[in-house]
């Protein structure tokens, strides 16, 4: 598996969201379910999460904005990070609870 360097926030919506889809690659790998493998895409690997637990459905507005940002080059609005966050807060929360 190829990794990079953890990215960095700066303040600025598109580092935001970065740092966000980070965390939640991070928090995939440490419940188990896997890195993003050097192949898939982010949605390729958001299935293969969702197929193999529910719970990751919630990634959705992580992964849309991501792939909006690196692919389209689409600017995050600051609303579209707000999400994010409260997606990967949801995602986090079980893990948190035990």
């Amino acid at each position: 598996r190829r990794r990079g360097r953890a990215a960095r926030g700066d303040g600025w919506p598109a580092a935001s969201l970065r740092v966000l889809y980070w965390r939640f690659l991070e928090l995939a790998e440490r419940t188990g379910a896997g890195w993003r493998a050097e192949h898939e895409t982010p949605a390729e690997h958001e299935r293969r999460l969702v197929g193999g637990a529910e719970r990751w459905r919630g990634a959705e507005p992580i992964v849309r904005a991501f792939e909006d940002l690196r692919y389209g080059e689409i600017e995050p609005r600051p609303e579209t990070v707000a999400r994010a966050r409260d997606a990967l807060r949801d995602l986090e929360a079980p893990q948190r609870a035990s």
